[in-house]
C-alpha cells in the first residue's frame, strides 16, 4: 500500500497518495514497525507539502525526525532535515531553511550518499537563487546535475535542467534557457512526472513572455496551469496565473487578464495567510517543548537511580551492623555508641535535607514566576514580529515584480535596502503604453521609516494608481500638484497641522517619441548623456504637510533621448549614511561623482558597485535611513 502511494505521488496524485499512506500508517502502528512508521510520517509530510498544507506537513516531518533520532538512523534524519528546509524555503524563511540544509549536508558527506548530496546541492542553489546570488545558484545546480548524471537518475536530471534553465532565464540568457528547459521537458515526459512537466511548461512560458513571444507564452502557461489545477499545486497555479495575466494584457485580452490576476491573488492569499504562519511557529515550539520534557525526564531518571544506589548502600551498612552485633557481644557498647553517633548524624542530615527541600521549593516558585513572565514577553514579541512580517508581505506585494520591470525596462537596476523590516522608501511603475505610449516611474521617500513610513507608502501607492491609472493624468507636474492636495485632504492637515508627507521624483517616458518628462518634490533626477552628468532639481517643497506654501506648483522638465541616456532616481538614504574613517555622511556630491564614474558599466554591475561601496563605507556603523536607488538606461 505504501509503494502504491509512492506511485501516485510520483504521478502528482497527492490526495490519493495521502489516503494510501494513512491506511498503511494505521497497519504499521498495530505491528509496531517504527522504521516503516518513520518513513510513512515523512511521506505524509511530502504529500501535505505538495498540496500547500505546510502546518500539517511540518507536524508529520517532526514526528518522523523524532523517530529517526531515537533509531539513530543518520540517513533518515538527513532526509527529514532536507524536507524541513523546503517548508521554510516556501515560507520565505531562508536562514532557517539553510540551517537544516547544512545539517543534512554534513550527514550526507559523512555517509557519501550521492543521491542525497544532489538534493542538498539543488536546494542550496534554489535558496541562493531566491536571495539573488544567481551565479552561485547556477554552480550549485550544476554540482547537483553532475551527481545525478553519475548515478543515472533521469527524474533528478530533469529537475536539475529545470533549475538551471530557470536561472539562465533570470540571467537573461534566454537562448540557453529555452534549450535547457526543452531538455528538461523531454526527460520529464519520458519518466511521466506530471509535476515536473507542469513546472517546466510554466518556466518556458515565462521565457517566451520575456522575449515578447506572447502566443507561445500563452500556450506553455495554459498547459502548466491545467496540470497544476489537476494536481492541486497551489504555488504553481499562482505562478502560472501571474504571467498569464501579463500575457493576456499584452495580447489586449483584458477580461481574461483580469480573471487570471484574480486567481493569482487568491492563490497568494491561500499560501501566505497569517494563520498558517502562526501554526508553523506553534508546532515548532511544541516540538522544542517536548524535547525539553524528554530532557527533564532523563535527568529525573538519573537522579532516581542515584537515590536508589544511596538506599542500597545504607541497607548494606545496617546489615553489616546486625552481623557485627551477633558475632561479638563484647562490642555492644562500642556499637551502641556508634549507633547513637550515626543517629545524631542522620538527624543533622534530615534537617539539612528539609532545608534543601525548602530552598528548592523557593527556587522552583521563582523559576515558575520567571517562566510565566518570559512566556508573556515572548508571546507579545511574537505577536509584534508576526504583525510586522505580515506588513512586510503586504508592502512587497505592492512593489512592482522583477518580471514586470524587466519587460518595461530592458536595462535597469533597483538597489533597495530598508533600514527596518518595512520601508518608508518605495518605487512605483505603471505601463500605459497601450493607452498613451508612456511608462511612468516614481521613487518615493515617505516621512519616517519602519512601520510609520510603510503606512505612508501605502497611501502614496493608492493615490498614484488613482491619479495616473484611473484619472489618466499624464503630465508629471500636474500629477504632483494633485498628489499634494490629495495627501493634505487624506490626512486632514488643514485641521491637524501634521507634517507627514513624502518626497518624490516622478518620470514619464514616451517610448515612441523618445521624450522623458520629469517633475520632483525635494528629490532630483540625475542623468548622463554624451558622457556629461546633468541634474534636474525638483521643487524644494515636499508633498503634504503645512510648512511653506500651502499649494506649491511642481514644474515639468522635458528631455529628448534620441541618442540614448542613463538616469537615476534615488532617496536621500545613501548620501546621508554615516561611515568612513571619520564617521561622517557620504554626502550628495560624492554620491553623484560615484554615479558618474560607474555610469558606463552594465546596470547590474553598477548595483554591485553601489552595494560594495556602501558596505565598505558603513563598516560597523548602523544604517540610519531607508536606502533606494533606481538606475535606468534608455536607448
Amino acid at each position: 500500500m505504501s509503494n502504491l502511494g509512492a506511485t501516485h505521488a510520483h504521478s502528482g496524485e497527492y490526495e490519493k497518495a495521502r489516503q494510501l499512506y494513512e491506511e498503511a500508517l494505521g497497519i504499521r502502528k498495530t505491528r509496531g514497525d517504527s522504521s516503516a512508521i518513520a518513513t510513512l510520517y515523512n511521506n505524509l509530510g511530502n504529500a501535505y507539502k505538495n498540496q500547500g498544507n505546510y502546518p500539517k506537513a511540518l507536524t508529520y516531518y517532526l514526528d518522523a525526525l523524532n523517530l529517526r533520532q531515537i533509531q539513530q538512523e543518520s540517513s533518515g534524519v538527513s532526509t527529514v532535515f532536507i524536507n524541513l528546509s523546503t517548508i521554510y524555503l516556501r515560507q520565505g524563511d531562508y536562514d532557517q531553511a539553510l540551517e537544516y540544509l547544512q545539517k543534512a549536508l554534513a550527514i550526507r558527506e559523512e555517509l557519501n550518499e550521492q543521491s542525497g548530496l544532489a538534493i542538498v546541492f539543488n536546494n542550496i542553489g534554489e535558496i541562493r537563487r531566491l536571495q539573488g546570488s544567481l551565479q552561485e545558484a547556477l554552480e550549485y545546480f550544476q554540482y547537483a546535475l553532475i551527481t545525478r548524471q553519475d548515478i543515472g537518475d533521469q527524474r533528478g536530471i530533469a529537475a536539475c535542467y529545470l533549475n538551471i534553465g530557470t536561472t539562465q532565464s533570470m540571467l537573461e540568457d534566454f537562448g540557453s534557457a529555452k534549450s535547457t528547459l526543452s531538455n528538461a521537458d523531454f526527460l520529464a515526459r519520458e519518466v511521466g512526472d506530471q509535476e515536473l512537466i507542469c513546472k517546466i511548461q510554466i518556466e518556458l512560458g515565462k521565457v517566451y513572455y520575456l522575449q515578447q513571444m506572447y502566443p507561445m507564452a500563452l500556450q506553455k502557461l495554459m498547459e502548466g496551469m491545467d496540470i497544476s489545477k489537476q494536481l492541486g499545486l497551489k504555488d504553481k497555479t499562482q505562478d502560472a496565473a501571474e504571467y498569464l495575466a501579463l500575457t493576456y494584457q499584452q495580447l489586449g485580452r483584458y477580461q481574461e487578464a483580469y480573471e487570471a490576476h484574480r486567481l493569482f491573488k487568491a492563490m497568494t492569499d491561500s499560501l501566505l495567510n497569517e494563520t498558517k504562519t502562526q501554526q508553523l511557529t506553534e508546532i515548532q515550539m511544541r516540538h522544542l517543548f517536548e524535547q525539553e520534557l524528554d530532557s527533564i525526564a532523563i535527568e529525573d531518571a538519573k537522579r532516581t537511580s542515584e537515590l536508589e544506589g544511596q538506599v542500597a548502600r545504607q541497607r548494606a551498612i545496617q546489615l553489616g551492623t546486625i552481623i557485627v552485633l551477633l558475632m561479638s557481644v563484647g562490642f555492644v557498647l562500642i556499637l551502641l555508641r556508634l549507633y547513637r553517633s550515626n543517629q545524631k548524624t542522620n538527624e543533622q542530615l534530615l534537617e539539612s535535607n528539609e532545608e534543601i527541600q525548602s530552598n528548592n521549593e523557593e527556587i522552583r516558585s521563582v523559576n515558575e514566576s520567571l517562566q510565566h513572565s518570559m512566556e508573556t514577553v515572548q508571546k507579545q514579541w511574537d505577536e509584534i514580529t508576526s504583525s510586522i512580517l505580515y506588513a512586510q508581505r503586504i508592502q512587497q506585494a505592492i512593489l512592482p515584480p522583477e518580471g514586470i520591470l524587466r519587460s518595461l525596462l530592458s536595462e535597469h537596476f533597483v538597489f533597495f535596502r530598508p533600514r527596518n523590516v518595512v520601508s518608508g522608501d518605495v518605487y512605483w511603475v505603471s505601463d500605459r503604453r497601450h493607452l498613451n505610449g508612456k511608462v511612468f516611474i516614481a521613487a518615493v521617500d515617505c516621512t519616517g521609516h519602519g512601520v510609520p513610513g510603510a503606512f505612508m507608502s501605502l497611501i502614496a501607492n493608492d493615490l498614484l494608481n488613482n491619479l495616473i491609472n484611473e484619472r489618466q493624468i499624464e503630465d508629471p507636474g500636474e500629477i504632483l500638484d494633485q498628489l499634494h492636495l490629495e495627501i493634505r485632504q487624506s490626512l486632514n492637515q488643514d485641521t491637524t497641522f501634521t507634517q507627514d508627507g513624502m518626497d518624490i521624483a516622478l518620470v514619464s517616458i514616451d517610448v515612441g517619441k523618445k521624450v522623458l518628462a520629469f517633475s520632483g518634490a525635494n528629490l532630483p533626477l540625475v542623468y548622463l548623456q554624451d558622457g556629461q552628468m546633468h541634474k534636474l532639481k525638483g521643487n524644494p517643497a515636499s508633498i503634504g504637510g503645512v510648512r511653506g506654501e500651502l499649494n506649491p506648483t511642481y514644474a515639468t522638465h522635458q528631455l529628448f533621448y534620441a541618442g540614448g541616456l542613463t538616469f537615476y532616481l534615488y532617496s536621500d538614504g545613501f548620501q546621508d549614511q554615516f561611515g568612513g574613517p571619520k564617521g561622517k555622511k557620504f554626502m550628495a556630491g560624492k554620491f553623484r561623482e560615484l554615479l558618474s564614474q560607474i555610469h558606463e558599466l552594465p546596470l547590474t554591475n553598477q548595483k554591485h558597485v553601489l552595494e560594495a561601496t556602501l558596505d565598505e563605507w558603513m563598516d560597523d556603523q548602523e544604517q540610519v535611513d531607508d536606502i533606494m536607488v533606481l538606475g535606468i538606461r534608455l536607448v
